[in-house]
């Protein structure tokens, strides 16, 4: 199945546009695995935003999205809907069988958020209409102007045959690239309190619901947006936990800066408080395979597996130790 969410072709509309499309459908599997990917600019020719993904580079992101296997995945920098059909045309013939796809979008109309499932979601929104308020940098005559999420929220819920909820959401913050009127850092803070707020009208509408959160948030751990997005200084129920998936040298980083060759974390799965329980850890990686992650993409997969029934919340001391505010080097 294939849903495209409708483009916004102006500022003036994306504050009217939110979809979502609701299914009827219950999945039995004990476990499920969710994996974020930067596709790092998957354009076809004609689209906008850059040049066409090559070839050998196409052949080096299948692979490693075969390796992994995830049963749903969050596809990031996709470009136009016939870039998704493209990747899902090469992940068939490699042998992999999903039967669910939607292209979802934001402001931005280069780069958009794919959701890749073995199954379908019972309901799927795209939150695209979400905006702020933010003044022209060095113009702090002008009054605020009014700017949408760059590439949206997608958030699809699974439900699976013993009643179990899960409730995955997709994220890929506004970039460090220079913008021409705004601050770009400024933008990004404003899309993570956008993206808190969500979370927080989801538990409030649905009591104990387990929330997943992966994306590119274009930051680092102690940057404000990443420190709004955790809200670490609220309640434990009230939190994001970082699940910071390693990889099989224990390593965390997930981007590859080529014009400086530096390495760093801006790529983030997170957790609320209900589904900690239900998070194996073992199971919760990088799955990197080091012929291939550098011509896939300048961006290194996440995955994090979930077990799909609900358990008895974690004693604070466990969280404190798997979960802590501070990153600690400790092997799993």
């Amino acid at each position: 199945m294939k849903i495209e969410v409708p483009r916004l072709s102006s500022p003036a509309m994306f504050a009217a546009v939110a979809c979502l499309f609701v299914f009827s459908c219950a999945v039995n599997a004990g476990e499920v695995s969710v994996m974020y990917h930067n596709t790092c600019n998957y354009f076809m020719p004609g689209d906008k935003g850059g040049n066409p993904k090559d070839e050998s580079s196409k052949e080096s992101l299948v692979k490693s999205i075969k390796n992994a296997d995830p049963d749903i995945f969050l596809a990031g920098e996709m470009g136009s809907q016939r870039a998704l059909d493209d990747l899902l045309a090469r992940m068939k013939k490699a042998g992999l069988s999903y039967q669910y796809s939607a292209f979802t979008s934001g402001v931005d109309s280069s780069r958009h958020i794919a959701v890749i499932s073995k199954f379908p979601p019972e309901s799927l929104e795209c939150r695209n209409d979400l905006v702020y308020k933010i003044k022209p940098k060095d113009k702090e005559s002008y009054p605020a102007e009014e700017v949408g999420v760059q590439r949206g929220f997608p958030r699809a819920v699974f439900k699976f045959e013993n009643g179990y909820r899960l409730h995955v959401i997709g994220a890929h913050l506004k970039s460090r690239v220079f913008h021409p009127r705004y601050n770009q850092t400024d933008m990004r803070r404003y899309e993570a309190r956008l993206l808190r707020y969500y979370i927080n009208e989801i538990q409030d509408k649905e009591p104990g619901a387990n929330i997943v959160v992966l994306g590119d948030m274009n930051d680092s751990f102690d940057t404000d947006p990443m420190i709004t997005l955790r809200a670490s200084d609220k309640p434990a129920d009230k939190r994001l936990f970082d699940l910071r998936p390693l990889d099989s040298d224990s390593c965390a980083w997930t981007h590859w800066w080529n014009a400086e060759d530096l390495y760093g974390r801006i790529d983030y799965a997170f957790a609320n408080h209900a589904v900690l329980p239900e998070v194996v850890l073992s199971k919760t990686r990088i799955p990197h395979v080091p012929e291939l992650w550098m011509f896939a993409s300048d961006h290194r997969p996440l995955m994090i597996t979930i077990k799909t029934e609900d358990m008895p919340p974690l004693d604070p001391s466990v969280i404190e130790k798997n979960f802590p505010n501070s990153i600690r080097m400790e092997k799993r």
